[in-house]
């Protein structure tokens, strides 16, 4: 599948040119116009650093938020400083991504929350994804028609993510819901100046935006695609937004929005009922726990089974003595190991989901497996192809991190669940996502949860966290495992972590390859090809390769470290 080709090649990294950065004007005043021209003002200075590229690291003593939009940092550190904990300050970032970020999320995706509780030391985990509805017939799914089906209204799933919401605040939230949800709802009623990386993805997606009223209205007021620099202004959705932060699910699940979903399924062939919105629960669940070395690790458990994954890959790289080998970007045999765990690991449970027999969690997280699996090792990594499993669906995401100056640590996977406006279906404003891509992760039984390689966790050191992260893209456990081990086991901070060459997971337009940036070490990626494997070079910081949003905590003073990928326009800010 060739898709994105436009950002693929160049468009997000010379997007700089687009806008220029308009310094904060903000001052005390009580006129109104005042301070209309600085809202105004401080939005413009923020997507002025919506780029791609190089970023400055971040440091703080107290808060620290780091995600792929700065309106949705800033949005966080605001709501630090207004004496919202992590939880709020997420919350409230995630759901202004879901405006200013429609490519990457929506409120008909998913809301998954790992949060640390410094008050109790409890780590919980909210699965707020979706569901399949009970009208579904696992006969007719065919994953070699995935992609057709994910246009369908047939194959739309059940929405979570105000599910996951909605508990999360109820259990670890603070501040009032409005609070939390203002700057969103102003950010959709006013508008927001277009970046370089939204324009590339609306001008890549504009026959599927223009087959919708809706799409129209919002990216081509007059008939064609808004222009970087254009106010993007969502008036449907603000005043569903208003309504959602208002009533909450008696709105979304029991009201008028279940019913005018349910009513867009009727008229275009879809399955999904009012029963089905009716019956939603989030999901409330104990983290999956291991160890590597000397720390703790904590992760999302399935069915949002990317936290699971990373303690089995943890688990395997301990038995191997990184520091020997040197950094993955200096060392063949730190990349071909670091690659032949994520083989191991990937292709087993991309294999197993789609069979229906997966191994036990026990067994799969258990250093005895682990050692089993090391030994069988091979010198060529092993590929989903090779285990009889298809590549992941397509990337669009964002995942987000916050801590806040109490130490409550807050991570969280929303998302669009792949690709934005496949289906063309929009109700009360908001887009209606193609969450049926995850079914490729094995397929759940009607009115079940999906199951999705996402991987929110967070690493602790005597009881106490020194890095929380997560990733979007279909490169997101390459991505989290490899900084991790640069972070933990090499001494790195986010900022330079994040600015080194990547490989990655597999490429959307060379079948069979991986994904490697081509400033990494060329002898290294000779190597690796004499052994059988391929690739397909892209340009540095391609964002493919993911956007990890890491906060590390040093131990020893608590101070504060992250960085902004640069493979995304976002940033990250201290309070």
């Amino acid at each position: 599948m060739k898709r994105r080709k436009f950002l693929a090649s160049a468009g997000a990294a010379t997007g700089a040119t687009f806008l220029n950065p308009v310094q904060s004007v903000f001052a005390k005043s009580t006129d109104e116009a005042t301070h209309a021209d600085d809202w105004v003002a401080e939005r413009k200075r923020l997507l002025g650093e919506a780029q791609f590229g190089r970023k400055k690291g971040a440091v703080s003593s107290k808060g620290m938020a780091v995600s792929s939009s700065p309106l949705a940092s800033n949005q966080a550190i605001k709501i630090l400083k207004q004496g919202g904990n992590a939880a709020d300050a997420a919350l409230a970032a995630s759901i202004v991504q879901a405006v200013v970020e429609p490519h990457m999320t929506t409120l008909t995706g998913v809301f998954s929350m790992l949060y640390y509780d410094a008050a109790t030391g409890k780590t919980t985990h909210v699965n707020g994804s979706c569901n399949s509805p009970l009208a579904t017939k696992k006969e007719e799914f065919s994953i070699i028609k995935l992609m057709e089906l994910a246009k369908s209204s047939k194959w739309v799933l059940v929405p979570g993510y105000w599910g996951g919401f909605e508990e999360s605040y109820k259990r670890f939230g603070s501040l009032p819901v409005k609070t939390l949800m203002a700057d969103s709802i102003r950010y959709a009623k006013e508008g927001f100046e277009c970046y370089p990386f939204l324009y590339g993805e609306i001008f890549e997606s504009a026959d599927l935006i223009a087959q919708s009223a809706d799409g129209r209205e919002i990216y081509m007021p007059n008939n064609t695609i808004v222009r970087p620099g254009d106010l993007i202004v969502q008036r449907k959705l603000a005043g569903m937004l208003t309504r959602l932060s208002e009533e909450g699910s008696k709105y979304f699940y029991q009201g008028d929005f279940a019913k005018k979903f349910v009513e867009v399924m009727r008229q275009t062939g879809g399955i999904v009922t009012e029963e089905d919105f009716a019956r939603y629960q989030p999901m409330v669940q104990e983290p999956v726990k291991g160890t590597y070395r000397d720390y703790e690790v904590m992760g999302s458990p399935a069915p949002d089974f990317g936290g699971q994954l990373l303690i089995e890959m943890l688990n395997m790289a301990e038995l191997y003595d990184f520091k020997s080998t040197g950094p993955f970007q200096e060392s063949f045999e730190s990349t071909q190991k670091a690659m032949q765990i994520l083989g191991e690991v990937l292709s087993s449970s991309s294999r197993e989901r789609m069979m229906g027999s997966v191994t036990p969690v026990e067994k799969a997280i258990s250093k005895a497996y682990a050692a089993e699996r090391f030994q069988r090792l091979k010198p060529k990594p092993r590929t989903m192809m090779d285990m009889g499993g298809g590549p992941p669906p397509p990337p669009g995401s964002n995942h987000l991190t916050v801590v806040d100056a109490k130490g409550n640590v807050a991570t969280v996977l929303h998302s669009v669940m792949s690709l934005p406006w496949t289906n063309t279906l929009y109700v009360e404003g908001v887009s209606i996502c193609a969450a049926v891509l995850h079914y490729s992760s094995g397929i759940p039984a009607p009115g079940d949860r999906i199951n999705a390689r996402i991987c929110p966790s967070i690493i602790f050191k005597g009881g106490k966290p020194v890095l929380a992260s997560g990733s979007p893209s279909v490169s997101l456990m390459e991505n989290i495992l490899t900084n991790t081990i640069n972070i933990l086991d090499f001494g790195m901070l986010p900022e330079k972590a994040v600015h080194l060459p990547r490989f990655g997971g597999y490429s959307l337009n060379k079948t069979g390859s991986f994904l490697v940036e081509n400033d990494y070490n060329p002898s290294i990626v000779s190597a690796l090809e004499k052994l059988g494997l391929n690739f397909d070079r892209v340009r540095p910081w391609q964002w493919h390769l993911g956007s990890f949003e890491g906060i590390y905590i040093d131990p020893a003073t608590g101070t504060r470290y992250a960085c902004g990928d640069p493979r995304r326009a976002g940033q990250a800010y201290g309070s």
